[in-house]
């Protein structure tokens, strides 16, 4: 603890002990007086009739009894709201919850409680305080606040469950009431501090803390969170000081302290490198998450995320990007994406390589990755399948769902009606109005429709839970705020929309709106309509025959026909109209969807219709949702956000692929044999599995990342500390991507994250590897991790090798000139796809990475399989054919090579085998996919040659 630091803690508990016996003073010290002076002060009659007709000689009824009656007058006008505003200030200091603000001439009084409050707090050693002058709520509890979910009937009843009780003030901070200054010096947040006090001793004043809180609130805090409430603030956080001034020498108290290892300061000429402006628009909301919690499989092996804590990973458990993006339709981008990717790899050619988004794209597809929620959005799919299959088998109705919280501990459902689910469901509320599902559960229903195809992410409420509306229930959606604000709101849910996982049947229409979205974004659910005059006779025909469908079909809505086995699709209908909507265009659509209630329709609008849920867009980032009185973070997407996103999905369905500047692009073999040349004397050699041991020993460092990621240390003779929980991702990243920049290694590890807030924790990560690795036995020794340099960036020694560094030297620049034995070496460095069993929240970066080496593994084993079947080595080429087929299963040039060793050996069971095997990969790729044409062509002209000559 500083001097500084000590000396101001002596001052507030000076201070705050004077408050106490002032306080004291007033309320008990003052009648004490009052009786002690004047003993009664109420007159008997006869006193006051004999002053009411004669003289007050000498003053004794106006000092015995005026006097003192006017006292107990005053001691009562402030005592008995001073005791009664006690309990609020109570309530706000125990839980951060903003005071009941007192009529104007009781504000002393409620002042003075607070003051008293906040002085016993700061007596007793509390630690934190609000803005004003109370105690804040503890981070725990203000994780796990947000407002209770109230349900839309005409009741006003409320829902809530054991982690939705409580409620959060978020502040609505517009970038208009920010200071115009932008002098500022910094201050951290100790124990006991108010921005009152702050402001009291920073700016001169206490009533200036608002510039304070206006100066701080897009900072992003250790733990992920904003300042958004003035009466709410936590030791550590950060907040900025308007006006020129130095740095105030503070320092926070460590909350939860690593394992003792020398403190290594970051040199001061290290940089964050700015992100594209684009992209940075936002900070980051962070939400708690698990530690990994798997062990390495011997005492030498780490294996991927396995450390033992998530030292420097305070920001990697994101909710959102920073440019809005919510987890759930990031998982949802990000599933597009890989698709597109597998297409665009299954159309390779030997010696090609996919076509590589631009550094903008790829910073965003590392943002996605870093924020996508995939299984949030599995545990949501699962447990609404599993409703449809509990309402289809006991002939339940379906029950009305208004709203979803997905959290951390999985989602939460909010029924218009009670109900009775079965497990693994549980209530979480008396009424059997809010049920939990819990996450990672079995799926019991995975050929179940999906009963609610029009589920909508809307935004995060304070706890960082997304929460979903059901459109289907509310029918009407009213998007309120300003014009481009709103149509970055739209765009999100279009986006949503199109990509969610859970729209099974689910027909888009846009109505005004541009048709920006990438092709490959469509999935065929969206058409765009430019005018509300074309749009209503298409909907009321549209919806006609649906009402009349139902009728012939004998059901009583779409949601009974889509929980019965129909052989029909019963599509929900959801509008987005973006402009052109006037009243009575907006009245013309009410009545139509009023009529039309069973049919399955929703819409949403910049004009109220009916009595639907309204989204009130307080700011760039704030909502209400009304009428459930909730408060959100939005989720939206900009037009400049969308931009880049096109361009990473143009990247991944680009037609031709570039060539592969390293390697001489190769021939495909011929149904009637391999075209490759043999090496010259290349000899037949039996083949064994790849050994599982493959490597150079643990002379030093070894990186495995051709299969299960995991990294050998060498024993450093002593007990080796824990890993830190992403040392080997760290590792993998500056082998892999040597002499990083701070903002390059910001970019791929906390891509969402602003860069102060990013410069803390790759202090943390770095030093805990660098201590983690230890130092080469040279003298001197040399850091395996060696310090920043401006010059050099972020590196490893040179001594640490990895088995892909080693594949690389083995087959060298031009694989075609490369010597057999060299080329199947390499290939038995290979135990299985290239970063096998990484956690997809993590590694954000390594994902081209991962193509690259796919590419490159794929050309080598299709290389070496030519020269050992155009030698007849049978054991060589099928060996090279299975390493291809496992990197990567998705092209089709590993599986022909398949083909032709069975073909070779005459193996007919073989040959059938492997078709078989093709066809079911390929239907699980992409239902109804056929085979390429040469592969088909392979496949007809085998089966007649193993017919000709069994």
């Amino acid at each position: 603890m500083t001097p500084e630091r000590m000396a101001h803690g002596m001052r507030r508990i000076i201070a705050s002990t004077a408050s106490v016996l002032a306080v004291a003073a007033l309320v008990v010290g003052a009648p004490a007086i009052l009786v002690v002076l004047a003993g009664n002060p109420f007159p008997s009659w006869d006193r006051l009739t004999e002053a009411l007709s004669s003289p007050d000689y000498g003053g004794r009824f106006f000092l015995g009894t005026v006097l003192p009656l006017v006292g107990w007058v005053a001691w009562a006008f402030f005592t008995l709201p001073f005791l009664a505003a006690i309990p609020d200030a109570v309530r706000h200091v125990r839980h951060g919850a903003t005071a009941r603000r007192a009529p104007a001439v009781f504000r002393v009084q409620q002042a003075a409680a607070a003051a008293l409050v906040s002085a016993v707090v700061v007596l007793l050693g509390a630690v934190s305080a609000p803005a004003s002058s109370a105690g804040a709520a503890s981070a725990p509890a203000v994780a796990a606040a947000t407002d209770a979910v109230a349900a839309p009937s005409t009741s006003s009843r409320s829902l809530s469950t054991p982690s939705m009780t409580g409620s959060v003030a978020v502040a609505a901070v517009s970038a208009g009431q920010r200071p115009s200054s932008l002098e500022f010096h910094q201050r951290v947040i100790v124990s006991g501090d108010t921005l009152w006090d702050i402001a009291a001793e920073e700016l001169g004043a206490g009533q200036r803390y608002p510039e304070i809180f206006d100066a701080s609130t897009r900072i992003v805090q250790p733990d992920g969170r904003r300042l958004a409430d003035p009466d709410l603030i936590l030791p550590g956080w950060t907040v900025h000081i308007p006006g020129p001034g130095a740095p105030t020498e503070r320092t926070a108290p460590v909350q939860n302290p690593a394992p003792a290892e020398p403190t290594v300061p970051l040199p001061a000429d290290e940089t964050i490198e700015p992100f594209p402006a684009e992209l940075d628009e936002q900070s980051l909301l962070g939400v708690d998450r698990a530690d990994p919690t798997a062990e390495p499989t011997q005492d030498s092996a780490y294996v991927a995320d396995s450390g033992t804590d998530l030292e420097g990973d305070e920001l990697a458990g994101v909710v959102r990007t920073a440019g809005g993006i919510s987890g759930v339709l990031a998982a949802g981008l990000l599933a597009v994406l890989a698709a597109l990717r597998l297409h665009q790899r299954h159309r390779r050619r030997a010696g090609q390589r996919l076509q590589l988004p631009d550094e903008q794209a790829s910073h965003l597809e590392r943002q996605l990755r870093d924020a996508g929620d995939d299984a949030g959005s599995a545990d949501v799919d699962r447990a609404v399948r599993a409703i449809a299959a509990w309402a289809s088998r006991t002939g339940t109705p379906l029950p009305g769902l208004y709203a979803v919280r997905l959290a951390a501990a999985g989602p939460a459902f909010f029924f218009a009606d009670p109900v009775q689910l079965p497990a693994p469901f549980e209530p979480a509320s008396d009424d059997d109005l809010v049920w939990t599902y819990p996450p990672n559960a079995e799926d019991h229903a995975r050929a179940a429709v999906n009963p609610y195809p029009s589920l909508l992410l809307l935004g995060q409420d304070p706890a960082g839970a997304h929460i979903l509306i059901d459109l289907e229930h509310w029918r009407a959606l009213h998007v309120h705020g300003g014009t481009s604000l709103i149509e970055a709101v739209l765009t999100a849910m279009t986006l949503e929309l199109a990509t969610t996982p859970w729209a099974d049947d689910l027909h888009l229409t846009v109505v005004g709106g541009h048709s920006g979205l990438a092709d490959a974004l469509d999935a065929g659910r969206i058409r765009y309509i430019d005018t509300i005059e074309t749009l209503l006779p298409m909907l009321r025909a549209e919806l006609s025959d649906i009402g009349q469908a139902l009728e012939r079909a004998g059901y009583a809505s779409v949601t009974q026909a889509r929980l019965d086995e129909s052989p029909e699709t019963w599509p929900t209908q959801i509008v987005i109209v973006h402009s052109g909507l006037d009243d009575q265009h907006a009245h013309t659509l009410a009545d139509l969807i009023a009529h039309s209630r069973n049919a399955g329709i929703a819409v949403i609008a910049t004009h109220p219709l009916l009595e639907g849920a309204r989204l009130r867009l307080r700011d760039e980032e704030h909502a209400s949702l009304d009428p459930v009185g909730l408060d959100l973070c939005l989720q939206q997407v900009s037009a400049e956000v969308l931009t880049v996103l096109n361009r990473l999905m143009d990247a991944a369905t680009a037609p031709s692929l570039r060539p592969d500047v390293t390697a001489a692009v190769t021939s495909l073999p011929s149904p009637s044999g391999h075209d490759h040349a043999a090496e010259p004397g290349a000899p037949a050699t039996e083949v064994t599995v790849p050994s599982q041991e493959a490597g150079i020993g643990t002379a030093a460092p070894y990186l495995r990342l051709l299969g299960p990621v995991s990294l050998d240390l060498p024993d450093a003779g002593t007990p080796r500390q824990a890993a830190p929980g992403r040392g080997v991702e760290l590792v993998a990243y500056l082998h892999l991507h040597p002499h990083a920049s701070t903002g390059q290694f910001a970019s791929a590890f906390w891509p969402n994250a602003a860069p102060q807030a990013a410069s803390m924790s790759m202090r943390k990560l770095t030093n805990h590897t660098r201590n983690w690795l230890g130092a080469t036995d040279t003298d001197p020794p040399r850091s395996y991790l060696p310090r920043y340099e401006p010059a050099e960036g972020y590196r490893l020694d040179l001594g640490i090798r990895s088995d892909w560094s080693d594949f690389q030297d083995l087959v060298g620049t031009d694989l075609t000139v490369a010597g057999s034995d060299d080329l199947l070496a390499a290939l038995r460095l290979v135990r299985g796809q290239p970063f096998t069993g990484i956690k997809q929240r993590f590694w954000a970066w390594c994902h081209l990475d991962m193509e690259e080496m796919i590419a490159r593994i794929s050309d080598v084993a299709d290389e070496l399989f030519g020269r050992a079947y155009a030698a007849r080595d049978h054991a060589r080429a099928q060996f090279a054919a299975t390493v291809g087929n496992v990197v990567d299963p998705v092209n089709e040039i590993a599986w022909r090579n398949l083909m032709l060793s069975a073909l070779a050996k005459g193996d007919v069971d073989r040959f059938e085998r492997i078709v078989a095997d093709l066809e079911r990969y390929l239907d699980s790729f992409d239902e109804g996919y056929e085979p390429e044409p040469e592969t088909q062509a392979l496949i007809d002209e085998g089966r007649r040659e193993l017919v000709a000559d069994p």
